[in-house]
C-alpha cells in the first residue's frame, strides 16, 4: 500500500528528538508508540493531528487508542503449561508500575489456584525493566528459603536480561530455573 515503516527507540528524555527525526523530511501519517514514558510526546502528537495508538498499555490518553494483549489470560496460560511440565513452585516477575498492568498477576494468581499450587508472596517480585532489574530480581529469588523452579516474567525483554544475568552467574537454564517470558 505504498507505506514505509520507521521505527526508532529512544530513552524517555529523548522520546520526541526521536519523534522528530522520523517525521523528517516527510512527516508520518500515524504512529503506533510502545511506550509509557512519552507523556508530552503522546500530547505533541495528537495537538498534530496525526493518528496514534499505544500498544501493550492500556491507557487513558484522549484521542489516542490503546492496544494491550490478555495479560490474565496469558498469564493462566503460562501457569498451566509450566504446572504441565512438573513445576509446583511458579514465581513472577511483575514490572514495577504494577497499576499499569494489574491483570497480569491476578492471572498469575488465578492460575496457581486453577492449578491448585500454593501461592507464595516472596515468589511475585516487583521488578524494574533493565539489566539490573534482572540482577536483583535472580538474587532476590535465590534467597528463598523454598526457591521457586519457574518464574513467568511480564515482558519478553525482561525474560531475556533474567536468562543472561542468570547464566553469567552459572545458572543453567531451564534446570536450575524456568524462565518463561510474556
Amino acid at each position: 500500500h505504498n507505506y514505509q515503516v520507521l521505527t526508532a527507540s529512544a530513552q524517555p528524555s529523548n522520546l520526541y528528538k526521536a519523534f522528530e527525526q522520523i517525521n523528517e523530511p516527510e512527516p508520518i501519517s500515524g504512529i503506533i508508540l510502545a511506550c509509557m514514558e512519552g507523556g508530552k510526546l503522546h500530547k505533541r502528537v495528537v495537538g498534530r493531528g496525526i493518528p496514534a495508538v499505544i500498544v501493550d498499555h492500556d491507557v487513558n490518553f484522549p484521542k489516542i487508542g490503546s492496544v494491550r494483549p490478555d495479560s490474565h489470560q496469558n498469564a493462566i496460560l503460562a501457569v498451566h503449561y509450566l504446572a504441565k511440565l512438573g513445576h509446583r513452585k511458579i514465581a513472577c516477575a511483575q514490572w514495577q508500575k504494577i497499576d499499569m498492568n494489574p491483570w497480569f498477576v491476578r492471572g498469575y494468581r488465578q492460575g496457581l489456584r486453577t492449578e491448585k499450587i500454593k501461592r507464595c508472596k516472596a515468589w511475585e517480585l516487583l521488578v524494574e525493566l533493565s539489566e539490573k532489574g534482572a540482577m536483583e530480581a535472580l538474587d532476590q529469588l535465590m534467597k528463598i528459603p523454598q526457591r521457586p523452579t519457574a518464574i513467568i516474567c511480564f515482558h519478553n525483554t525482561f525474560a531475556s536480561q533474567l536468562v543472561a544475568v542468570a547464566r553469567q552467574q552459572g545458572y543453567k537454564i531451564p534446570e536450575d530455573l524456568c524462565i518463561m517470558g510474556g
